[in-house]
């Protein structure tokens, strides 16, 4: 049974160039501003496809969190009213995106769609992200809907032997926060809107 590695906040930034390199070429579970999230770089096809096997899902949508609003501006429709919601990033908001024809993301990562749920959470872990230079998936490290995981403690056992990485965090705002207020992040749907 081999377990996957822990590193916490500050192991990945005392050796950043190796993590980052692993990162961009694994499977991991990292904190986020009120969970943890499972996550791979979403420009990986057999990365992505591997996340699918692990939830059992071949066509649920995926989240991804940005690497900076300029990559989100490069990759999707940007219309003057996404625009203004582009300039409250970082933040708790999930803005939903048209894909321009060009986007460089995994065609698996959202099947037969051209719309992605696109974030950039207040937390430290998106400096990590920015300095990937690549999106990354951001989706529940859980099979089926459930409770979030606040905890790397609460990890299903059966993932933590599909997964390759670990970045734990002591606390997530999800616990300052309490679990029902955790499950409140505003989505702003920005593909039906124009100008």
């Amino acid at each position: 049974m081999v377990k996957p590695r822990v590193i916490d906040k500050s192991e990945l930034f005392r050796d950043l160039d190796y993590w980052l390199s692993v990162l961009k070429k694994s499977i991991f579970v990292y904190p986020s501003d009120l969970m943890y999230r499972l996550g791979c770089n979403a420009l990986d096809k057999e990365l992505i496809s591997r996340v699918r096997v692990l939830k059992q899902s071949s066509t649920q949508p995926f989240t991804v969190i940005a690497p900076s609003k300029h990559w989100i501006e490069q990759n999707f429709v940007i219309t003057s009213i996404a625009k203004r919601w582009l300039e409250k990033l970082p933040g708790p908001y999930t803005l939903v995106l048209k894909k321009k024809q060009h986007s460089r993301l995994a065609v698996n990562l959202n099947p037969g769609n051209d719309v992605v749920h696109v974030r950039i959470p207040n937390h430290w872990f998106s400096s990590i992200v920015e300095k990937l230079g690549v999106p990354i998936v951001a989706t529940s490290p859980n099979i089926a809907a459930g409770d979030l995981l606040l905890s790397i403690n609460h990890l299903d056992e059966d993932l933590k032997q599909s997964i390759d990485l670990i970045i734990s965090d002591t606390v997530l705002n999800g616990l300052d926060k309490g679990l029902d207020q955790a499950r409140v992040l505003k989505t702003i749907d920005l593909t039906q809107v124009q100008v």
